[in-house]
């Protein structure tokens, strides 16, 4: 063991793991996303990523980020260093200005728990565990996306560590121009350490479907989603799956939501049970 890596071990109040030590973890949702990292860096503040990537730097290593691990491909995995944010999960909800401050290893999950002890939302996942940030590049549709737009649309400032280990804030006033770029432009600009969204009102309870049908039936689901859709309400969605169940067979699946009273998502969606 080098003495800079030594160095860079003992000044992480995060974790940096290597093969075969305890606390080595690659896991992801899938695991055909991974790769067998020389190191794992698992942070515990900005300040560890920074560390991090200055240590990639000098030692010519690549660098790849795993979020929530729900990624499939390896976009997330590399066989140099890995920079896993499981451990920084944190959410500040600034109640007065509705905005949520989240860590950027927070799942879907930690974030609607937290932000419902003040009766608010943000735009965030379909799947309870996919990560905030890499969500937050990649677009983020969810389904709220009718009623207050993208979760990219709902960003309004983002920690960034740089390629150079400098921690910056963008927002609409600062570093502009990297605010713009990471509305869409992908996740190529830096490290994101947290981000600040916007939060909306939500109401305690919601309707929501999960349906089941056979393959031959897909016309009929095809027909009566296109005629909702003629009627569909900005605080309604739906997602169509096709997919294997557990017997190995292939399944049609509606899985929806309506941010509303009982009464109001069985008038939208008992369509989808007479089929």
């Amino acid at each position: 063991m080098s003495s800079s890596f030594t160095a860079f071990k003992e000044s992480v109040k995060g974790t940096v793991r290597q093969p075969g030590e305890e606390g080595y973890n690659l896991s992801k949702w899938a695991p055909n996303g991974t790769k067998p990292s020389k190191i794992v860096v698992t942070p515990e503040e900005t300040e560890d990523i920074a560390k991090a990537i200055k240590y990639a730097r000098s030692e010519g290593l690549d660098i790849a980020i795993r979020g929530g691990g729900h990624s499939t491909s390896t976009a997330s995995a590399t066989d140099d260093l890995l920079i896993d944010m499981r451990n920084m999960t944190r959410v500040r909800v600034d109640e007065a200005n509705k905005i949520g401050y989240i860590q950027a290893g927070a799942r879907t999950h930690d974030i609607e728990v937290e932000t419902m002890k003040y009766g608010l939302a943000a735009v965030i996942g379909v799947c309870s565990q996919v990560s905030i940030a890499g969500y937050i590049l990649g677009g983020g549709l969810g389904y709220s996306t009718g009623s207050h737009g993208l979760a990219l649309d709902n960003l309004v400032s983002a920690t960034v560590v740089l390629a150079s280990g400098e921690i910056v804030k963008a927002s609409d006033f600062g570093n502009p121009d990297l605010f713009w770029a990471l509305r869409g432009g992908g996740s190529n600009f830096g490290v994101v350490a947290e981000v600040g969204v916007k939060l909306h009102d939500q109401r305690a309870d919601a309707y929501s479907i999960s349906y089941v049908y056979l393959p031959a039936q897909l016309p009929q689901v095809v027909e009566a989603i296109n005629a909702w859709r003629k009627e569909q309400k900005d605080h309604e969605a739906i997602e169509l799956l096709i997919t294997l169940g557990p017997d190995g067979n292939p399944y049609v699946i509606i899985i929806g939501l309506s941010n509303s009273s009982k009464e109001d998502g069985e008038a939208a969606y008992n369509r989808f049970v007479d089929l």
